[in-house]
């Protein structure tokens, strides 16, 4: 009895730091959230209203604070709430389970307190990150300044002007409506219309040489970042290739960033399966720099273009 009742209560001032933590809280979420029934979180709101929080509830939306009703708000700069929302991406998505809960619950006693500009600001563009799969490799320093300009720009629907540096080390001047922000195989996107190409791209932040926001404004609603980046991938390939036992500590990164799905050791070397959708340039260049070391099981079309790209370079060196 008295471990429930220890329950409840913790379970109030949860719901309670989410409510000072949110705009509109729904009913439906907190069950979810607290693994119990409707009936249950409409007790613990009655449990609250009657300790005197002033709290509003409309029907069919959820339940928010009267306003003006707070703990004394902490000020922190913009940049620093940026960094709570990704700080909290990747906690999500790399950290200890244990220890990404005790983040997130540290994280919802913070937004408690912030005042309610940034409270706006944070629920404004948190669904514009997203931290996809990472490998092991070294994590690389990124300019936080660079980061939250970005986000600034989303915030206030902001054009931004980049030198861009493309793979082939060409540098061109865009114009760009920033969309959101991801992270993905150690590097750090930024997704957004680009007025030069006049369609949706995704930027590599460590590419952008040069960023600064305008005042010009961007009135088209773009929606949520992953939309844009689940129809911006083209279809993936199977690739099978046999690769000799001494290059596996060279490959310990790259592999995963290529798609590798499955890798098996065998009498004649390593061999790794995967699903790429960079058949066509990416892959082919990738299997060259250890090309020696290497035998392609499959597609045929892999080996073509890995014969054509060898007799470009062969023909570049004797001229």
């Amino acid at each position: 009895m008295q471990d429930n009742y220890l329950k409840k209560i913790d379970r109030v001032t949860a719901i309670l730091m989410h409510l000072q933590s949110r705009r509109i809280v729904r009913a439906h979420d907190l069950a979810v959230r607290f693994e119990v029934s409707l009936r249950t979180i409409y007790r613990d709101i009655r449990t609250l209203e009657n300790a005197g929080i002033p709290i509003v509830s409309e029907a069919g939306v959820g339940y928010s604070l009267m306003d003006g009703y707070k703990l004394p708000p902490v000020m922190f700069t913009r940049e620093e709430v940026f960094s709570f929302i990704t700080a909290e991406k990747f906690m999500q998505n790399f950290s200890d389970k244990e220890l990404g809960r005790h983040y997130e619950s540290a994280i919802v006693k913070v937004k408690s307190v912030l005042n309610t500009s940034d409270k706006q600001l944070i629920q404004q563009i948190e669904q514009q990150i997203d931290v996809f799969n990472d490998y092991s490799g070294p994590k690389k320093a990124y300019d936080e300044n660079r980061i939250a300009l970005i986000l600034e720009s989303i915030s206030q629907k902001k054009q931004v002007k980049i030198d861009y540096q493309s793979a082939l080390d060409q540098l061109s001047e865009r114009c760009i409506d920033p969309i959101g922000l991801f992270f993905e195989y150690n590097h750090w996107y930024t997704m957004a219309y680009c007025h030069l190409r006049q369609a949706i791209r995704q930027f590599r932040l460590d590419r952008i040489a040069q960023i600064q926001q305008t005042n010009i404004p961007f009135l088209e609603q773009y929606g949520h970042i992953s939309h844009y980046r689940n129809t911006q991938k083209t279809e993936a390939h199977r690739v099978i290739i046999l690769v000799d036992q001494s290059m596996k500590p060279y490959l310990v990164n790259s592999k995963y960033y290529f798609g590798l799905i499955q890798e098996v050791e065998t009498d004649h070397g390593i061999e790794m399966t995967f699903e790429t959708q960079w058949l066509d340039e990416g892959f082919p260049r990738w299997i060259i720099s250890f090309g020696d070391y290497v035998r392609i099981i499959e597609p045929q079309t892999l080996k073509e273009s890995v014969q054509q790209l060898l007799q470009k370079i062969t023909a570049k060196l004797n001229t």
